[in-house]
């Protein structure tokens, strides 16, 4: 398979899942708004391919999908081996578009129960959906389906102290632990830091023109909910910071020039140029780094 082969040339397993999940969240992002492609810093022959997943696979596969790598990356770290446990998340994967939908679950079994309006305890319960569910889709686990309307109990959010945060990169990652991938990836290639004070709670940013629209109450909003205090974001557009208070890059920009220096390091030794001279049409075009 590709992963065995991949994985036989030094590839490390979580890193393969963690480029699966930049895919499946670039194909979301393109499938709920097409004007994302403007904003992708991907090529055009990787957005071809993007575009053409993104009318094939429909938002509940893509979501699952997205859960089921983020969990998985997860049970890599107990595992015994994380190369048996990275092909069987990849195995789970390729049979998610067979599983039903938390909708199709409760449209059966609505259906096969008769009408809700002819007494209580025609009621479909969350436990009744789950078990349901479940027996079509052993996978899924436990309160992983939708609960009916009518019977749903409001959820109180999860508080998440700002003691775990260190820096802006930690604040970043708040919106992909919470499921808001748009605005992970605006804060990533749109948005520039300019001050962060952790304990005042207060974040003052520099944005590009190409940012959506209500990203800074949106993200505020949410950052207070997470949190459990109230903060402050403080924006300006890009073009009136001036050069002296541009001490710092996109993440995106300095993730890419990160890359570039693994590149170079990697140009610079023994084993990467005999292995040019022996193929001297080849290029490095990656480098990735292994945990110990």
């Amino acid at each position: 398979t590709r992963f065995e082969n991949a994985y036989k040339n030094g590839a490390d397993p979580d890193q393969l899942l963690s480029s699966l999940c930049d895919m499946i969240h670039e194909i979301s992002c393109l499938k709920i708004s097409p004007s994302f492609a403007d904003r992708s810093l991907l090529g055009k022959e990787q957005q071809a391919q993007v575009q053409g997943l993104a009318e094939t696979l429909s938002v509940p596969v893509l979501t699952r999908l997205w859960q089921v790598l983020t969990k998985g990356r997860e049970e890599l770290k107990g595992a015994p081996s994380s190369a048996q446990a990275a092909e069987m998340i990849l195995i789970r994967s390729c049979y998610l578009s067979d599983f039903p939908t938390s909708q199709a679950v409760i449209a059966e079994l609505a259906k096969q129960q008769g009408s809700m309006a002819q007494g209580p305890n025609n009621l479909l319960t969350p436990a009744a959906v789950d078990a349901e569910a479940q027996k079509k889709n052993p996978e899924l686990g436990e309160g992983v389906v939708e609960k009916a309307p009518a019977v749903t109990l409001p959820e109180i959010p999860e508080t998440q102290s700002c003691q775990g945060l260190q820096n802006f990169t930690d604040l970043v990652a708040l919106f992909e632990k919470n499921k808001e991938p748009l605005l992970k990836y605006e804060f990533e290639n749109h948005v520039r830091l300019l001050h962060l004070d952790l304990e005042k709670h207060v974040l003052e940013i520099a944005l590009t023109s190409n940012i959506m629209d209500g990203f800074v109450k949106k993200s505020r909003e949410l950052l207070t909910e997470w949190t459990g205090y109230t903060w402050t974001l403080k924006d300006c557009k890009d073009e009136t910071v001036s050069e002296a208070d541009k001490p710092h890059k996109t993440l995106r920009a300095q993730k890419i020039e990160a890359k570039e220096c693994l590149l170079e390091d990697a140009r610079k030794t023994e084993l990467v140029k005999t292995a040019l001279e022996v193929f001297p049409e080849a290029q490095l075009k990656d480098v990735k780094t292994i945990k110990e």
